[in-house]
């Protein structure tokens, strides 16, 4: 197997496909990881979701990681890792512009809401917020079984996937 280091365009398409990521943050020295749906524009991974504990922490705390990651096989996957900053697109009109940005982006995923929308065992309602990561550096590792793919036709297929979910847009 071969692991390299992804180059920025490289990662960039990766993001533009990913959905599912994994939302890291802080609060008093204790870590805390939660799932959550994004969706990539340049510099900026936007989301949506229920307040609770991750949007409590990421209030107090806004500095983040997320990570995605496609795994074909134990030889074969892909992991990108963003570093940045919380930032929320509170329900204000100096944030109107971002907060339909977001609902544009996202409502491109079926049933993109519903994590949101949805409490376990209650029918109480519950508060939503749209928000942001200021993306502030990004790194990508592949890993490639070897004699299979070279590193050129690795970065046309991601090039090639990247180019057919920019025509969508």
């Amino acid at each position: 197997m071969l692991i390299r280091t992804m180059e920025e365009k490289e990662i960039d398409n990766f993001l533009g496909h990913a959905s599912l990521g994994r939302i890291a943050c802080e609060s008093d020295g204790q870590p805390y990881i939660a799932d959550a749906y994004f969706m990539w524009n340049p510099g900026f991974l936007y989301s949506f979701s229920a307040v609770g504990q991750k949007i409590q922490w990421m209030r107090a705390n806004p500095r983040v990681c997320v990570q995605f990651e496609e795994i074909k096989g134990p030889q074969e996957w892909t992991t990108v890792i963003v570093l940045g900053v919380y930032e929320e697109l509170a329900k204000t009109p100096e944030h109107e512009d971002l907060r339909k940005r977001a609902y544009t982006l996202l409502q491109k995923r079926a049933m993109w809401w519903e994590p949101a929308t949805v409490r376990p065992n209650t029918e109480e309602a519950v508060e939503s917020v749209y928000f942001r990561i200021r993306m502030d550096r990004k790194t990508g590792r592949c890993g490639i079984p070897e004699g299979r793919v070279t590193r050129e036709s690795w970065i046309r297929r991601l090039a090639r996937r990247h180019d057919s979910w920019s025509a969508g847009l």
